[in-house]
């Protein structure tokens, strides 16, 4: 007997009130997964959202409240967890959805845009405020495109997390 291949996806553009249009795919299911969205401005992003695991929702609220709010970013709390919401996409740190206790991923790191160097200092100084744990001090990073001004912290669960900001002076 011949193995089973997967049946090849349907593909569906269509037009959206809120991004000139979405790319999606369908599977045998029925379960759709959003590719990406062009949004009306004509900037392209590729994730809908990110998810991060956290062990103790005070302790990631707390730290997560302070740091996004230096880039802009507002908390929404959620029974299990935080919502930061923007119009391109989301952050959500929150409890395990298989009910299982979070673990670290090794290799990951989330990075922030941030608006300018003195963005990615308070940024920087809100997180180590707030149960963080420095990973890199602000500056110049020589091998990143542009040699951007960027910093590293790990959250109260182990997360690496960095903001970068572009460097004029590059």
């Amino acid at each position: 007997m011949p193995p089973r291949t997967a049946p090849t996806p349907r593909l569906k553009v269509r037009q959206r009130s809120d991004v000139s249009f979405s790319l999606s795919t369908q599977g045998r299911e029925g379960g759709k997964i959003v590719w990406f969205h062009n949004n009306l401005d004509g900037e392209t992003t590729l994730f809908t959202h990110t998810f991060l695991g956290t062990n103790d929702i005070e302790k990631s609220r707390k730290f997560y409240s302070a740091v996004m709010q230096t880039l802009g970013h507002n908390a929404v709390e959620l029974p299990h967890g935080t919502l930061f919401p923007s119009p391109n996409g989301s952050l959500i740190v929150a409890k395990p959805g298989n009910g299982e206790a979070h673990t670290v991923s090794n290799g990951y790191t989330l990075g922030f845009k941030a608006a300018d160097s003195a963005v990615v200092d308070a940024w920087h100084a809100a997180g180590l405020a707030n149960g963080g744990t420095c990973e890199g001090q602000p500056g110049v990073r020589e091998n990143s495109p542009g040699k951007q001004y960027g910093a590293y912290l790990r959250d109260p669960d182990g997360n690496k997390i960095c903001a970068f900001a572009p460097n004029p002076n590059a």
